[in-house]
């Protein structure tokens, strides 16, 4: 058994993981607090929602089983398996627990970590299974992964620094992270629309007309670059701005070169296509924070190491292509320049 297959990491790792981690960075740099007074606490905090993922997935899998081996999207698991995903996942309730005994002094953040646990149950279990009912699947979906995980960063780490919590700050990342969700959740309904509608699942976007599904994504992109350009605002740093225009040129050169396309939701008809602002959440974004605390705080670039060590295949296989690009240049002048 393939354990990370079996959580699915490689739906939340890099994509929620790495973002999560930026914002209790940010929320250290505008406290003007030291990195490494607070560094060991949002790992905590990102264990704790590594276990919400954990439970999510699982839990996902088995509420999903019927509609997925009708869609035939998967087979039948036999009951061995079944029972050791459902004992998986009452270990994942145990360490959430767990978590939250460590979070109990901060009544807010307590309040919001326990909320995705009770909003995913609701989610995915009947009879109320909200991933069924429209917009309420998707706001749920939204506000588990993105919206109430961002919060809690925001607040445990300034409750750890002994912070009032920047309201600015809060709303903004609230914000930022209930329409993040909403796009991923959308891009994933669309995703298996066709296996959803054929196992009768009535998700959002089975429900919706293209033209409805276009205003919705343009309303909801709006919101995101909104509540991100506040955030940026707020952190008001140069090396944050320039490692954005560094994400906008790697977007461009990359098209240039490779073709890849952005998208705001939908895929392309082909594989070479990218979410847009995905990369600059996951990589160029916690890693223009941390760069920013190791020029000013001896030790930072520990954790900026550290960080790189925890996400370096996504780094690798994100920039493999301009390694090859400068290698094949190289080669290319160095031959021009002995002829």
């Amino acid at each position: 058994m393939d354990f990370r297959k079996v959580i699915r990491s490689h739906d939340w790792w890099t994509s929620k993981i790495a973002p999560f981690s930026a914002v209790g960075y940010a929320t250290i740099f505008i406290s003007e607090a030291t990195l490494l007074t607070a560094v060991l606490w949002i790992l905590y905090i990102l264990l704790s929602l590594m276990a919400g993922a954990t439970y999510v997935s699982l839990l996902n899998d088995l509420t999903d089983m019927d509609c997925d081996v009708k869609a035939g999207k998967k087979e039948l698991l036999p009951t061995r398996v079944v029972a050791r995903r459902w004992a998986m996942l009452i270990v994942s309730v145990m360490l959430g627990l767990v978590c939250m005994f460590f979070l109990y002094r901060d009544l807010l953040s307590f309040l919001l970590y326990l909320a995705p646990w009770i909003i995913f149950y609701l989610y995915s279990v009947p009879p109320v299974r909200l991933k069924e009912r429209g917009v309420w699947g998707v706001l749920a979906d939204a506000a588990g992964a993105h919206f109430f995980p961002g919060c809690v960063m925001v607040s445990s780490v300034s409750h750890f620094l002994h912070h009032q919590i920047n309201i600015s700050w809060f709303l903004a990342v609230g914000a930022w992270g209930l329409a993040l969700g909403v796009r991923g959740i959308l891009w994933h309904q669309l995703r298996d629309r066709e296996t959803d509608l054929h196992s009768g699942l009535n998700t959002f976007i089975v429900t919706l007309s293209p033209g409805k599904l276009k205003k919705v994504i343009m309303i909801v992109l709006l919101l995101e670059v909104l509540s991100l350009m506040v955030m940026l605002f707020i952190i008001k740093s140069l090396i944050i701005l320039l490692f954005l225009f560094l994400y906008l040129l790697f977007v461009l050169v990359r098209y240039k070169v490779r073709g890849t396309r952005l998208t705001i939701v939908a895929s392309a008809e082909d594989d070479n296509y990218r979410m847009v602002m995905t990369e600059y959440y996951e990589i160029f974004f916690p890693v223009s924070l941390l760069l920013n605390f190791s020029l000013h705080q001896p030790g930072a670039w520990v954790v900026l190491i550290l960080h790189l060590l925890l996400f370096y295949r996504y780094y690798l296989d994100t920039f493999r292509w301009v390694f090859r690009q400068v290698r094949v240049s190289a080669i290319s002048v160095m031959s021009g320049a002995f002829k």
